[in-house]
Order: C-alpha cells, then structure tokens, then sequence
C-alpha cells in the first residue's frame, strides 16, 4: 500500500495539487451530517444517498455517506453489486441495500462478468459476487487493465502481464507499461534519455509472446507514468522532449499522416474540437472539417443516441448532429442520453425534453448514471 500511494502522489503532484477523491459510500445510523477535508482543499459536507430505480422510486434508502478516499471502482450496480465503505475498509451491496460481501477490502474494482479484482492486506486477487476467492491474493502494489484478457501485475518494482486466472504469461520487466491493443502494449524499461534537461522514459512494444516490435527507442514523456497513450483510430499523438509532435501506432513506430489529419476520439460521426477564440467548442466531422460550428462552452465531447449535451450561458441543453436545439438551454446540470434518457437537475428526462419523473423534494441525482436499472441519489 505504501508503494500505491507514493506512486499516486507523484502523480497527483504531476497532475495537479487539489483534485477532488473518488467518493465512495459508508453505511450509517445517524442523519447528521458530517465534515471531511477533500484532499486538503477544502472543507466538503459529507451528504446521504442511496439509490432511486427508473421509475422515479427511492429503491434502497440514502444510509450511506460518502467519504473521498482514492479507488478505482464507481458506487454504481455492476453484476448486482455495488461497492461501500466502512471504517476505510470496502464491501458489496446487493440491490435490496444488503450487506453482501463484507467489507474487508483496502481497494476493488467493479465487478465484470461476475468477478472482481480487490486487494487485501496489501494484495491483490480476484473475487466472485459471493466473495470466494477466485484467485489467490499475491499480486503486490496494484493491478491495471483489469477487464482487459491480459492484466498488468507489479513485483519488485517491474510489471508483467498475467492472464484473468491469474497466471503470469509475459514475465516481470518493464518499468512501465500500457495495455494490449490491436495486439501490442507499449512498455518502459527504465531506460531515459536526456533530452534538453530533462530525463524522458525510452518506449517500445511488445506483442503476446513478449518479443518487441519496436525496440525501446522512442522518447515519449506524453507516456511516462499514464500506462501508455491514448488511441484513437489505431494512432496516438505524443511527443518528444523537445516538444515535437508525431504519431505513432499501437507497436510504437512513428507514422507519417497527412498535414490536415486530425486524430479525436469520434461519436457517432462527430468530435467535439476546442476553438482557440474565446474558448468556444464546436464539432467536426472525421475529415476534419466543421460539421457544428463553434457556438458553445464546453459540455459533453461525445454524442449518444443522436444528441449532445453543451452548455450556453451557464445552462446546459442538447443539440442534434446539425447543431440545431432540441432541448433548450435551461438546465444546471445535465447528462449525456442513454437509452433514451438523461439526467437534467433533479429530474429524468427523455429525448424530447419531458420529466420521466422527478426525484422527491430533498433528493437530487448524484451524478452516476443508471446501471442496471438504479442510480445513485443524494438526501440534501
């Protein structure tokens, strides 16, 4: 644990001083309110919630409060469980609000497929929705990927890659590594290069036999401590330490592109695109021309089911792949569409803008989405 959290803290350093924790819930017996300190910023009143079903009913009172520790699971339903927290230790709620693992753990991911990987006693294995073991505690430090086939696992300071039952299938070598996409990973060994005063991590790739594609060659820091670049399309965009960009493929060669490529993550046909004048966001299309023109503060970057949700002047609405207005701008807060519905203040809404329902007075949504037919929801 004390490695995870040094490791965290340089990050944290790296990414900035004061972002909010992840909340996570706590079972109590008392209506008062409590105070925490949110990562030493600032002063944060800690609320109840529970969870309301998509009918507008409250399904499991709001007995939790939340608390802001770091993990890396949410607090919404996965395989029929959701986590909490009590004494900083994590279990497993049921849909009825029951105690159905409990909490012995010092961190988890959410349930996929009917197991979770958590760590205890500052070891990491894998969990049915029961809570019997499915693979032994002896993974050190933390583990990432974990609904990836291939998970990274941490020993002595290096990472390898273990398959879903726990069995190590490329061995302990890399300072640093990303997942497997289109069959490679890219991966550190530790090796830096000195690159107008700074020391930059060297990068490759490996395939699934652990042999390297690319040789650690490439002087990447848009990687060093991220666990690897973000792809979109098959491509990355990174650069070197003199600022340099380029792109490279998921086997870490640098790829020549046409001048006017532009590589964003697309939604239904459209990506959101920052505008350089008065910070105005718009769409563009995948050839890169503007498909909205820039008209908005930034909202949503993603369109879902035929809408995105933008703000104008402070409230938020939705705008159809023309840009025309299909829910007007009257909202403080908002939610991306997913089937067919959206959070919208204290209300569900669907694609017409009319309230599914309204939550009682004193509730609001916490800001979660529905899964598996129950969203988070806080008691003010």
């Amino acid at each position: 644990m004390i490695k995870k959290w040094l490791y965290l803290l340089i990050i944290m350093f790296i990414f900035g001083s004061c972002q909010a924790g992840t909340d996570i819930i706590v079972p109590v017996n008392t209506n008062e309110p409590a105070v925490i300190i949110n990562n030493g910023c600032e002063d944060d009143v800690v609320l109840q919630y529970g969870y309301v079903d998509i009918e507008g009913n409250i399904a499991i009172e709001p007995v939790f409060f939340k608390e802001n520790i770091f993990l890396y699971g949410d607090i919404s339903f996965h395989d029929g469980r959701a986590m909490f927290s009590l004494d900083n230790k994590l279990g497993f709620i049921d849909k009825t609000g029951q105690t159905v693992i409990e909490p012995v753990y010092d961190d988890t991911y959410d349930f996929h497929d009917g197991f979770a990987w958590v760590e205890k006693d500052g070891k990491w294995g894998k969990i049915n929705v029961c809570g019997d073991t499915a693979v032994d505690f002896k993974f050190d430090f933390w583990i990432q990927f974990p609904e990836d086939e291939w998970i990274a696992v941490y020993n002595d300071g290096l990472w390898g890659f273990a398959d879903q039952d726990g069995n190590i299938v490329i061995d302990y070598a890399f300072t640093h590594v990303g997942r497997f996409i289109e069959g490679y990973a890219l991966v550190n060994t530790g090796a830096h290069k000195t690159t107008t005063g700074y020391n930059i991590g060297v990068w490759g790739s490996i395939d699934k036999k652990g042999n390297y594609a690319v040789e650690p060659e490439l002087c990447l820091p848009a990687l060093a401590g991220s666990g690897g670049a973000v792809f979109h399309n098959g491509l990355a965009l990174v650069w070197d330490g003199s600022k340099t960009e380029f792109y490279i493929n998921t086997k870490c060669e640098i790829i020549d592109v046409p001048k006017d490529f532009v590589n964003y993550e697309y939604s239904e046909g459209l990506a959101i695109k920052r505008f350089e004048s008065g910070w105005i966001y718009g769409f563009i299309n995948e050839s890169g021309d503007i498909a909205i023109e820039p008209q908005f503060g930034y909202g949503s970057s993603n369109f879902s089911d035929g809408l995105a949700c933008v703000e104008k002047n402070g409230l938020y609405g939705y705008i159809d792949r023309t840009g025309a207005t299909v829910i007007p701008f009257r909202y403080e807060n908002a939610s991306d569409f997913n089937d067919g519905l959206a959070f919208a203040d204290n209300m569900l809404i669907d694609k017409q803008g009319n309230a599914v329902f309204k939550l009682p007075g004193g509730y609001r949504f916490y800001g979660e989405p529905f899964s598996e037919g129950l969203a988070p929801v806080v008691k003010e």
